[in-house]
């Protein structure tokens, strides 16, 4: 507690004592750390020890945190790139606010970098409290690059020149197959359909 005394001229003398604070030496801790879903219920998709995902789209990122004196105040989520050796390189890094202090807290948000196809990441959270204290990074999962799902397109005719009328009224041909691809996970299949339009 903080005892304040004050005295005047005239020899008055007024005493306030405060209610009393807690001292917070303890910092939070991050306890999780799960990336390709904002939904701390939806578990990682996990394959040969890595998460992939596609180079198109921002990564989602959630995590879990506690703070048993002063509550979490907030976080830092760096996206690291990872090194042949393992170690890691910050490549962009985002501070977190939180809207209300929590002792036990679950938080998300997107990766917005621009990930390289190719390469592998992870993602590091670091908790903060209202005392400042912060918690050691908690990384996740390696995340692998991989390019998008590719829709093919498909060329009217055998000519390999998109053409607007074909020669057999009975008949449709197309040239080439289309180059379908779906690295994340490879196709398992492609369906194709005929659409007649009344002109």
């Amino acid at each position: 507690m903080v005892r304040v005394t004050a005295s005047n001229q005239a020899g008055g003398i007024t005493t306030v004592t405060s209610s009393g604070c807690s001292l917070d030496n303890v910092p939070p801790t991050v306890s999780t750390v799960v990336v390709g879903t904002l939904d701390a219920d939806v578990a990682e998709d996990v394959f040969d020890g890595v998460v992939t995902w596609v180079d198109t789209e921002p990564l989602p990122v959630n995590w879990a945190s506690r703070d048993d004196e002063s509550g979490v105040a907030g976080y830092t989520v760096d996206a690291m790139l990872v090194q042949d050796d393992g170690t890691l390189i910050k490549i962009w890094t985002k501070s977190v606010n939180v809207t209300r202090i929590e002792f036990v807290a679950q938080a998300n948000t997107y990766v917005t970098a621009a990930l390289t196809r190719g390469f592998t990441y992870r993602v590091c959270v670091t908790a903060h409290d209202q005392a400042l204290l912060s918690s050691a990074p908690l990384c996740s999962t390696p995340i692998f690059i991989v390019q998008g799902d590719q829709a093919g397109v498909v060329l009217d005719g055998s000519s390999g020149i998109d053409i607007d009328y074909q020669l057999n009224a009975a008949q449709v041909r197309e040239s080439d197959p289309p180059p379908l691809a779906s690295p994340p996970r490879g196709l398992t299949r492609t369906t194709r359909c005929v659409c007649v339009t009344n002109v």
